[in-house]
């Protein structure tokens, strides 16, 4: 892909993760109506993780975001979120109803949340 042809996203926050090293990430898209995100933003703390996420979502309103993630802060506030187990969709629902629904996205949730807290 042509540099001058792509409109770039900035991860510019050289931040430092909880194991201590620096992490930089850049993702490159055309004007696509559809865009993939596989964990961009794995290794930043939580406050510039929440910024990252305020530019991304800003930056990509109005198209369709697959976003893959482990971390409930960041999936939580998905529109849909499907839970995977084995290759399958188990779990489908926004992250109020499959706390609510009690299932293996509630049961993962408790345990990631357990561990900040």
């Amino acid at each position: 892909m042509r540099r001058s042809s792509a409109r770039s996203l900035r991860m510019d926050s050289t931040s430092r993760s909880d194991s201590g090293s620096g992490s930089r990430s850049r993702v490159y898209f055309r004007e696509a109506s559809f865009v993939i995100l596989d964990e961009p933003t794995a290794a930043l703390d939580a406050r510039p993780e929440e910024d990252q996420f305020d530019r991304i979502r800003a930056l990509l309103a109005g198209r369709s975001v697959l976003l893959i993630s482990h971390r409930f802060s960041t999936v939580r506030h998905a529109d849909r979120i499907h839970v995977l187990e084995r290759g399958s969709i188990i779990e489908t629902g926004a992250h109020d109803d499959l706390v609510a629904d009690d299932g293996l996205y509630a049961e993962l949730f408790r345990a990631q949340a357990a561990a900040y807290g």
